[in-house]
């Protein structure tokens, strides 16, 4: 049996060798990139806790007392000695962390880019449609413009009337401002007496009820007084309501409660100003001056 020669050893490692694929060869790379990644975090890693022990070292001693001027720079000079005797940390150009960190960046820009951009399109998209619509409107407007011209060209003698009664009812308008303007200034003046009025029958009552209770034995205090006041002004109110309201004779009458109205009741009796009957109590309304 003939020795296998090294010739002979190679091709049959190389014969019994698995093809390596796309897919292989993705994972291999993929697997370097990973380790190479988790390497550089580690350095990274140690880099940050040796700088927060320096910095917990240096916060430590900055705690402490003051030190005088030539301790002070003693320790300046021993801090510049340390910081020269370590080389601070340098990351490399094909930095594993720095790469993947910007393809991150990248990628979220880009996606943020995409995002913007697809909003942007579907906003002019709506813009030139709103615009199309503006457009056909015009349109529609210019040609109904044109129609209105040739039928205006076409009936000058209608166009002259309709221009006569517009001008009429402007005029017209005006007249109606004009009466508002007057009824207005009517209704304030008739605000002004009814007032007038109002205050003038407060008086007479007042002074009414001030003569009536200066004739009884015990005179009343000032809420019983003001009580009476507002019970006889407010009988009063109702009385002219019920005269000046739209209805019959028999929604005119007012029923007279028991109290201080009784004494202006009979007042207002002596003097003619009402009419009396008794149906459900006591009932009353104002003579009619001119009403009917």
């Amino acid at each position: 049996m003939a020795l296998e020669t090294r010739k002979d050893r190679a091709q049959k490692l190389l014969s019994n060798r698995k093809p390596v694929t796309e897919s292989t060869a993705w994972s291999l790379a993929q697997e370097t990139y990973s380790k190479r990644l988790e390497g550089d975090i580690e350095r990274t890693k140690k880099f940050l806790e040796q700088a927060q022990a320096a910095n917990t070292k240096l916060e430590r001693e900055l705690s402490n007392e003051p030190l005088d001027e030539e301790s002070e720079d003693l320790v300046n000079l021993l801090g510049l000695f340390e910081v020269y005797k370590s080389l601070p940390y340098m990351p490399m150009k094909n930095d594993s962390i720095g790469i993947a960190t910007a393809a991150s960046l990248t990628k979220n820009a880009v996606l943020e880019q995409s995002k913007a951009i697809s909003m942007i399109r579907d906003e002019n998209e709506a813009t030139k449609t709103e615009i199309q619509r503006l457009e056909n409107i015009l349109a529609d407007y210019a040609e109904f413009d044109e129609l209105l011209q040739a039928r205006v060209q076409q009936h000058p003698a209608r166009m002259e009337e309709l221009e006569q009664q517009l001008h009429g009812s402007r005029s017209l308008e005006t007249e109606l401002e004009h009466q508002i303007e007057f009824g207005q200034k009517s209704v304030d003046q008739l605000k002004k007496v009814e007032d007038k009025m109002y205050q003038h029958v407060k008086r007479v009552v007042t002074k009414l009820h001030a003569l009536l209770d200066w004739e009884n034995a015990s005179m009343m205090d000032e809420d019983m007084f003001k009580e009476s006041l507002r019970r006889s002004i407010a009988l009063i109110n109702r009385m002219i309501k019920s005269l000046v309201s739209q209805g019959t004779k028999q929604t005119k009458w007012v029923q007279v409660p028991a109290g201080p109205e009784e004494k202006l009741v009979q007042v207002m009796l002596r003097n003619n100003l009402i009419h009396v009957r008794n149906g459900n109590g006591l009932e009353i309304r104002l003579r009619e001056f001119g009403f009917d």
